[in-house]
């Protein structure tokens, strides 16, 4: 298992869709990212550029006049208020998270490296990226290292994914010598030794091949499903036995949630 925390890096990840492919939102929040706008044209509406008609203005009145000015009246007789009673205290929540879209994200990348084993490297290309790994395990046990995706935006760094089924992503590329673990963090595991449900990628092929992690999926610590209101982290790790050289160059592609 991965753990969640990590040390960030400066590189961000917000693939745009195209007009009209990504749905909306559902609630009375936020229900398309920013520069695009939500139309009803069939079920649950679709985003739109705001160039492909634009979002609505919002429509304002004139202020009134003011009515003509009388004589001044006499001062009343000024009487004490009672105070009022103590308002009791609303009971404590999480912040909510924003809600998710498919496929365009907002958050930053993350390496996690494991004592003499540095991280893998990783580029950004297009809607994807590329991860390449070229490192021996000199240690006397297992060692675990990889890059994590942290979401952040205007909640508690985190989106709610409920609306969805899960996550998923195409493979393709070379692995030799280490595996390859997908896992995804909810907030309730995203810190200290914790870590969600994840899926294990023995072997990485030129073609692509696709890959899935449906909420209902159990393990993790504490083991459960994952609580798809409260995504924060996904990590692709890889897992070096002691004395392999582990040789990685793959690329992610079509990520989404589904």
């Amino acid at each position: 298992m991965l753990l969640g925390a990590c040390t960030l890096a400066t590189c961000s990840y917000s693939p745009m869709p195209a007009s009209g492919q990504q749905m909306c939102a559902s609630g009375t929040g936020k229900q398309c990212p920013d520069g695009y706008h939500c139309m009803a044209d069939t079920g649950a509406g679709h985003c739109f550029l705001d160039a492909n008609g634009g979002a609505g203005g919002a429509s304002s009145g004139a202020a009134g006049k003011g009515g003509v000015g009388g004589h001044a009246g006499g001062g009343g007789a000024a009487t004490a208020g009672a105070s009022g009673a103590a308002g009791a205290g609303g009971a404590s929540g999480q912040q909510l998270c924003d809600p998710a879209f498919a496929s365009t994200w907002v958050g930053q990348f993350s390496n996690i490296d494991s004592g003499g084993v540095p991280a893998p490297t990783y580029e950004t290309i297009g809607g994807g990226f590329k991860l390449v790994e070229s490192h021996t395990n000199t240690g006397a046990g297992t060692a675990n290292i990889g890059v994590a995706f942290t979401f952040s935006g205007s909640g508690a760094g985190c989106v709610d994914a409920s609306k969805f089924t899960g996550i998923s992503f195409s493979i393709s590329g070379t692995l030799s010598e280490c595996s390859l673990l997908f896992q995804v963090d909810d907030t309730e595991r995203s810190t200290g030794g914790n870590g969600g449900p994840s899926v294990s990628v023995n072997s990485v092929a030129t073609t692509g091949q696709a890959i899935s992690l449906p909420w209902s999926v159990t393990g993790g610590q504490p083991p459960g499903a994952t609580d798809a209101t409260r995504i924060a982290i996904l990590i692709w790790g890889f897992s070096i036995p002691a004395g392999s050289p582990c040789m990685a160059d793959i690329d992610v592609t079509n990520l989404t949630f589904y």
